[in-house]
């Protein structure tokens, strides 16, 4: 697992697993006003923020990664329920900042979380999308 999580350096990103110390920083590029908040699952914004940051650090079934793009924060992705007893995961939790939607951005962390769990031994990934999320 320790594998899995270690920090990915790419050129010009950065992914780190998430925490503590990034509150503030995910907190920050989360607008209130953020449509996507009526298909996420939860609300990384306003009064709902620290909750969902607390449920993400602590679940055992979520491994989120900050973005880093040229050293600035821009969002999170990660594996979600990871299964090393059936050598398989979830590729998801992704939330981009809105200035980064829409860039490619998702289109490079992507390969980079997928080369990990293959280089870890995961032979099963799968991605889940809500039917309401019309941009993935």
């Amino acid at each position: 697992m320790a594998d899995l999580l270690a920090p990915i350096d790419a050129p010009g990103l950065y992914l780190e697993q998430l925490a503590e110390h990034h509150r503030e920083a995910l907190r920050a590029i989360c607008p209130v006003d953020d449509p996507v908040w009526e298909i996420y699952p939860v609300r990384f914004a306003g009064p709902d923020f620290d909750a969902a940051f607390d449920a993400t650090l602590t679940s055992a079934d979520r491994n989120a990664f900050l973005i880093l793009a040229d050293g600035e924060p821009v969002g999170m992705s990660g594996y979600l329920n990871v299964d090393a007893a059936h050598n398989g995961l979830e590729l998801g939790g992704t939330y981009m900042t809105p200035s980064m939607r829409g860039t490619g951005l998702n289109g490079r962390i992507k390969p980079l979380l997928l080369a990990r769990a293959f280089a870890c031994g995961f032979t099963r990934v799968q991605f889940c999308i809500d039917a309401r999320n019309i941009r993935s």
